[in-house]
């Protein structure tokens, strides 16, 4: 039995690409139940040599378990900016196929914070609890640019990141470990 579906027609999932993102399920503060966290998708572009600009799956969305709906997301945009659950990031350029890594920093049930690689060699970071726990105070921030020798891809084939980075927690930071599929 199907209890709902999400489809890239909506515009809030417009970026939904081929999703070989497991969905995750968890609780976050902010949200009464729990959701789904998973990434945008695969872009069919990336099988081309070089690589042209993805159109679909540059996103990380977070959606309510129980009913499909939309409770937050980043996506491609054409500048940083966040508006009530939905955010833009302007070097969020290429899909996301992997699976997200979630952060449960003091095993309380709630996660903080994720982590995920996309195919152009970056490393994003969301928290769920940066200044506070509603949807609109998330954050994401680009990590790391690694998809080309000199940091951030303008030309060529970028390293792709397929696979969820591992994350090791430490008293005062993340040990991110990630490895790329290209």
């Amino acid at each position: 039995e199907v209890l709902w579906r999400i489809s890239n027609a909506s515009s809030k999932f417009s970026e939904l690409g081929y999703t070989w993102s497991q969905p995750k399920v968890a609780r976050v503060r902010g949200h009464s139940t729990p959701v789904l966290i998973f990434a945008g998708g695969y872009d069919l572009r990336e099988d081309e040599e070089p690589p042209t600009a993805n159109t679909m799956g540059r996103a990380i969305y977070v959606v309510d378990a129980e009913s499909g709906a939309h409770v937050w997301s980043v996506t491609h945009g054409s500048a940083d900016a966040c508006s009530g659950d939905q955010c833009t990031r302007a070097n969020m350029k290429w899909g996301i196929p992997s699976d997200v890594s979630l952060m449960d920093t003091d095993r309380d049930g709630y996660v903080v914070r994720l982590y995920v690689g996309d195919t152009g060699g970056n490393l994003w970071r969301v928290d769920f609890e940066p200044s506070g726990t509603a949807p609109s105070d998330w954050t994401v921030s680009q990590l790391a640019a690694l998809g080309c020798t000199s940091g951030a891809c303008t030309a060529g084939t970028p390293r792709k990141f397929f696979y969820p980075p591992e994350v090791v927690p430490q008293p005062e930071y993340d040990a991110v470990f990630i490895g790329s599929g290209d």
